[in-house]
């Protein structure tokens, strides 16, 4: 997805899409300063895992939007509820979220608050794999970073949408079996990798036929 011509976010899949949409994240005046997105793609990944959606949800880095990153998860919230339209699928959101996991806009996607009479609940998948540890991924040691005294350390986040019995998934597939820094420096920042495996049968029936 093109972004004032000159920069830009993606989705990338192994398998084919089916259908790609974009939230409209221009939503104040002070929100033109920078390229932000929501991408969400159904992902064609063959039974019996797929198909599933995944979104790529980049927000707003200046420290005083918060009130914009609010409004910008709640409309990133609703394009992936317009999007499953009540089917059951598994929601993987990944990206930037520019805010410390105590921050409104966060805890909005962990279910502990509601937005603008709006309310989802997203697993973290860091914190389910390394509870308690604070899972940096903004840090001064990095020689990218532009400011070493940045407030917040964690900005990156892979999350999992929860089913109505708190797995972040449908029952046939699995939370990450490992989640970590991936080694790869974006300007100022560390990416996270989660790697999401099935397990048991399903995996010996998804992976049988295909690469991983």
């Amino acid at each position: 997805m093109n972004l004032w011509g000159t920069r830009g976010d993606r989705i990338g899949s192994r398998w084919p899409f089916d259908g790609v949409r974009e939230a409209d994240l221009d939503l104040t005046p002070r929100t033109a300063g920078f390229a932000c997105t929501t991408l969400g793609a159904q992902v064609m990944a063959p039974d019996p895992a797929g198909p599933l959606l995944l979104v790529n949800h980049v927000s707003s880095w200046r420290l005083d939007m918060e009130y914009e990153r609010e409004l910008r998860a709640v409309a990133a919230a609703r394009l992936i509820e317009t999007m499953l339209d009540g089917r059951d699928m598994h929601v993987v959101l990944a990206g930037d979220l520019d805010a410390a996991p105590d921050a409104a806009s966060v805890r909005f996607w962990m279910g502990l608050r509601s937005l603008q009479n709006t309310s989802v609940c997203y697993r973290d998948a860091w914190d389910r794999i390394h509870p308690g540890e604070p899972g940096v991924t903004y840090a001064p040691d990095n020689p990218l970073m532009e400011d070493g005294d940045w407030p917040f350390r964690r900005i990156d986040y892979v999350l999992g949408r929860c089913g109505l019995d708190g797995r972040a998934d449908a029952p046939h597939r699995r939370l990450p079996a490992r989640v970590r820094p991936s080694g790869r420096r974006c300007p100022g920042e560390r990416s996270l990798q989660a790697d999401r495996r099935p397990r048991g049968r399903v995996a010996e029936q998804l992976l049988g036929g295909y690469s991983a």
